[in-house]
């Protein structure tokens, strides 16, 4: 991810693979708190620039997690 912008865009997408990893597993905390103090913090950095995201490779959540 090159900007903030990218990253709030991926919140959604990172909560959900989240949620599936830790459904499998009895540690986690609260994914959603997280995810939105993530949000928050991003949305006061980025200010109102924005920019096209890019992004190195297309991968489903199942390839994500194999390689994560």
């Amino acid at each position: 991810l090159k900007h903030l912008q990218c990253l709030e865009e991926e919140l959604k997408p990172l909560e959900e693979v989240l949620n599936l990893a830790q459904g499998k597993n009895s540690h986690g905390g609260n994914t959603r708190e997280s995810i939105s103090n993530i949000n928050v913090t991003v949305l006061k950095l980025k200010g109102s620039e924005t920019f096209m995201c890019e992004y190195d490779e297309t991968v489903t959540i199942v390839e994500f997690l194999n390689k994560w």
